[in-house]
């Protein structure tokens, strides 16, 4: 297998154009670039895209972008309530290391009800915030922190 570039998305809203071999946008090894490198076309992108080399665009670079974008590039299949979960474990640590807020990707009622019941269980606050289909658990590091914001 031909290992592509990894880069990030450009703020301008620039995607590589789609060669034949290119698969989804997503992450594999053959180091990153950054936006602004991506956005001027460094010698390395330009000859990635002559030869046909896929290039794997990430939004950001969080543990979860590159999973899902793993997963769909080798067609992987991870259950959603797995990865909401593994989503609030990676959550609780954030919270628990910065003592910072952190917001979650939106879930439905019964993931989300599984996400308030772990961050009790680690003695962090959570309230759900947004609406329907969007809404989302955020986690706090204690009472105090917890306002309706």
């Amino acid at each position: 297998m031909e290992v592509g570039v990894v880069v990030r998305a450009c703020h301008s809203g620039y995607r590589p154009p789609p060669g034949p071999t290119a698969p989804p946008p997503g992450f594999v090894g053959h180091g990153s670039r950054s936006v602004s490198e991506y956005c001027q076309k460094t010698p390395l992108l330009r000859e990635a895209e002559e030869r046909v080399l896929p290039i794997y665009v990430l939004k950001t670079n969080t543990i979860l972008q590159m999973q899902a974008s793993l997963t769909s590039i080798f067609a992987l299949e991870i259950d959603p309530r797995d990865a909401a979960l593994r989503e609030t474990e990676e959550a609780i640590g954030l919270v628990l290391q910065r003592s910072e807020p952190v917001e979650q990707s939106p879930e439905n009622a019964y993931i989300r009800r599984l996400q308030h019941q772990m961050a009790e269980r680690a003695n962090l606050v959570s309230r759900s915030r947004g609406r329907e289909p969007y809404r989302r658990v955020r986690l706090y590091p204690d009472a105090a922190k917890s306002a309706w914001r």
